[in-house]
Order: structure tokens, then C-alpha cells, then sequence
């Protein structure tokens, strides 16, 4: 009771300092409530659970309870419709005004409108809802809170997903009492329809029942013991379906290509008779050529008797054949896909051979073309030797111009005169280079000889 009291003190005096603090344009109500009992003058009045007012008065007028209390103006508009219900803050009694703007097509309230009995409420508390039981329905409604209240301590996230989930269910629930309540004749129908079915599985005592019940039992009972197999053949169903639909779907390309065949055939059925005594007329006539022919076949055996070992050598070398193919592949397909590479690879080709193809007594030499200067000459010497002091004062080397491939080197261009001419490219040759050199070239590019 104290308690009770300190809260009404303090709910009084905000309230009262709260209508020392009214703004001008805030918007005053009167909602009229069948019952108002456990709410106090200086009681929040909220909207949206913010706090919008307090209660300024409670006067009791021809038996319903009439609060009066100010909106301030940032949670206007408010409208006619609007809806006022007294809830409980928390256990301990207090209690304030939830209020409901109301819907924006409805006319706004205009200031000191009231809200009708039929537009207000107020929630029951949990003990009159205890008063109005017996003490062995209260005693099980206890026990069933603190069963409850033991279930959901630590699962409070899935029991709030669960309500969460509830509105949509109970919509589903009322939806289906509806098609229930339009099939009620086709219902009424089943039920009697299943009353004789009933009886007649009734009588005997039960004994039809028991057998047909006895009997399904059998069936469950074989299910489960191959349930494993059971399963085994639902896993390989869908496969099996769709090999199933891959061979109907070959089987209708098969058909698809056999029709116009089928009908190119048609005619020639009407002929078969005279197709028939040509061929035998041909078999006569053949009878002759046939008997000839056995010197012939005799020869052609000897001739792939003869033709056993080149065979046999062609299948020994089959698995290199196969291997210079493997390792060629890749090259030709890089090739082939990109005529760049192909227009690099047969320049390369080109300058390989301009290389590789002098001669002399001993055997091929390799000729490139260098560029020397005195730099590209001295440039890895230190700066501080005394070989780079000499050089300074060398003479400028002279390029001469008729070795356009040896440039940069005092003395080697009447040297380079007196050289027998270097033999050309193959000018038949589709890459320019000799059978040889082609050879010699793939095998460098295939990796070697196998």
C-alpha cells in the first residue's frame, strides 16, 4: 500500500508539473471508459509506446469514467476513429492510456472532442483473471504457468519466432474453417455415406475392423522391414528417370531421321515383286563370274599374307605416331586459333634457317647478326682501368657497307668480301627450308625424336 501510494504521489506530481508545462496548441480529449479502475490523474497517456501526454482528471459521470488529458502537437493529427485502452505498465499496478491516432481517411478530432465508450477499453489484469476461478482450476492454471514458464526458460527467441508465426497460422486456420463451412453439405454427404461403412466394419463385434486393421499392420510392418530398399530404389529414381528421358529422347531423334527414310522406301514396296526376279536374273548371270573368281581370291590371299609384316611394323610404330600427334596437338591448336602466332612462328622458321643454313668443310655454322659499338665493347670494363684510358684515343671504327650482317669490327669487311656466297632457302619448300631442316625444326619444337 505504500508503494501504491509513493507512485500515485509521484504520477500526481508530474502530472500536475506537466500542466504547468502545457504547450498552447497541444489538443485537449475526453474519452469516456466503461471502467477505469487502477488508473491515477498524472498516468502517461502514449502513442506508438512514446509518450505523448498525461492524464489531467478522471471524473465519474451516470456511471462511466470520463479522463481528460492533452495531446501535444508533434503526435497530431488525431482523427474520430481513434481507439484509447488502458494497459498495465508493469505487476505492480500501473497502468496508462494507449492511444491510437486512427486511420487518415477518417475527419480530424478537433480540440475538447471526445472518444465514445465504444471507441475505448481496457485490458484484464492477470489477477481478476485468477479471481474469477475455483481453487482446482487455479491450482492447475498455476501449474500450467510454471510448467510453461520452465519450457520456455532459454528458448525465448523461437517462442517469440513462434507467435511471430501465429497471426499468419490462425489466418490459414479461419481460411480453412471457411472452405469447411462451404463443403459442409459435401461433409454432411461423406459422413453418411461412412455410416454404413462403420456399421458394417462394427458388427461381429469388431471383428471385420480388427482384421482390416490386422492386415494393414502386416503391410506397415513389411514396409519398414524393406524400408532400406525402399529408400535404395526412391535414390536411384531419379537417375533412372533421367537416363530414361536421355534414351526416349535419342529414340525420338531415331524416329525423326527414319520417317523421311521410311517414306523414301514406301514406293519401292510396291516393286519389290519385279525387284526380286531381277535379282535372280542378276544371280544367274553372276554364277559364271563367280566360279572365276576363286583364282582371284586365292591371289588377293597371298597378297595380305605378304602385307602381315609391313602390318605388323605400321602397329609398332602406331604408339610413337600416336605420341609426336599428342605432343603436336596442343601446338597446332594454339596455332591454328590465333594467325598471329602463326605469322610469329613462320618468321621464326625463316630467320632459323637464314642461320643455320651455311656450311663448311666440317659442317653447318651459325650466323647472326650483332651490332657492335664501343660502347656494347667496353661497357662492362670499370671506368678506372687503364684499358678504358686507351681506348679513348682509338680512331672511330668504320662500318662497311658491303656487309650489311657484320657491322662495328675494324678489318672483317675484306674478310667478309672474300667469303664464297651463302647458299639460298629452298624456294620449292612451303616454309623455306630444306627436308632436313624441316625435320630438324619439329623435332626441336615436338621435344625431341621417340
Amino acid at each position: 500500500m505504500v508503494g501504491v501510494a509513493v507512485v500515485a504521489l509521484v504520477a500526481l506530481t508530474a502530472g500536475l508539473a506537466s500542466q504547468g508545462q502545457r504547450d498552447d496548441d497541444a489538443l485537449d480529449i475526453t474519452a469516456v471508459f466503461t471502467d477505469a479502475s487502477a488508473l491515477l490523474p498524472g498516468n502517461e497517456v502514449k502513442i506508438g509506446g512514446v509518450t505523448a501526454g498525461v492524464v489531467e482528471s478522471i471524473d465519474l459521470i451516470e456511471g462511466k469514467a470520463q479522463l481528460s488529458f492533452s495531446i501535444a502537437p508533434e503526435f497530431l493529427p488525431l482523427h474520430r476513429d481513434a481507439t484509447a485502452f488502458i494497459k498495465p505498465v508493469s505487476l505492480l499496478g500501473e497502468r496508462y492510456v494507449d492511444l491510437d491516432p486512427g486511420t487518415h481517411s477518417a475527419p480530424l478530432l478537433e480540440d475538447g472532442g471526445v472518444l465514445p465508450a465504444e471507441q475505448t477499453g481496457r485490458l484484464a489484469d492477470l489477477d481478476e483473471v485468477l479471481d474469477v476461478v475455483d481453487a482446482p482450476t487455479g491450482e492447475a492454471l498455476a501449474a500450467t504457468l510454471t510448467t510453461l514458464g520452465v519450457g520456455i526458460g532459454g528458448n525465448g527467441a523461437p517462442a517469440a519466432k513462434a507467435l511471430d508465426r501465429l497471426p499468419a497460422a490462425m489466418k490459414d486456420t479461419e481460411r480453412l474453417i471457411a472452405v469447411l463451412e462451404r463443403q459442409n453439405a459435401t461433409l454432411s454427404e461423406l459422413v453418411d455415406a461412412a455410416t454404413p461403412v462403420a456399421r458394417s466394419l462394427g458388427t461381429e463385434r469388431g471383428a471385420r475392423l480388427d482384421g482390416l486393421v490386422e492386415g494393414a499392420s502386416r503391410v506397415l510392418a513389411a514396409t519398414t522391414a524393406e524400408q532400406r530398399a525402399l529408400e535404395q530404389s526412391l535414390q536411384a529414381l531419379p537417375a533412372t528417370l533421367v537416363e530414361a528421358h536421355a534414351r526416349l529422347a535419342s529414340l525420338a531423334d531415331t524416329a525423326e531421321q527414319a520417317t523421311p527414310l521410311l517414306k523414301d522406301i514406301r514406293p519401292v514396296t510396291t516393286d519389290l515383286e519385279d525387284i526380286s526376279g531381277e535379282l535372280d536374273r542378276l544371280s544367274r548371270a553372276a554364277d559364271p563370274a563367280l566360279t572365276r573368281l576363286t583364282p582371284v581370291l586365292e591371289r588377293a590371299q597371298a597378297l595380305i599374307t605378304q602385307a602381315r609384316p609391313v602390318a605388323a611394323d605400321l602397329a609398332a610404330a602406331a604408339p610413337a605416331a600416336r605420341s609426336v600427334t599428342a605432343s603436336g596437338r596442343p601446338v597446332a591448336l594454339a596455332l591454328i586459333g590465333d594467325e598471329t602466332k602463326l605469322a610469329n612462328l613462320l618468321e621464326f622458321i625463316r630467320n632459323w634457317a637464314l642461320t643455320t643454313n651455311g656450311k663448311d668443310g666440317l659442317s653447318h655454322y651459325f650466323r647472326a647478326h650483332a651490332i657492335v659499338s664501343e660502347e656494347t665493347l667496353m661497357g662492362p670494363i670499370p671506368v678506372d682501368t687503364p684499358l678504358k684510358d686507351v681506348t679513348k684515343d682509338l680512331p672511330a671504327i668504320g662500318v662497311p657497307t658491303a656487309v650489311p650482317l657484320v657491322t662495328g669490327l675494324p678489318g672483317l669487311g675484306d674478310v667478309v668480301r672474300r667469303l664464297p656466297a651463302l647458299p639460298l632457302l629452298d624456294p620449292d619448300s612451303a616454309t623455306g627450308l630444306t627436308v632436313h631442316q624441316e625435320r630438324d625444326l619439329l623435332g626441336i619444337l615436338l621435344g625431341g625424336r621417340r
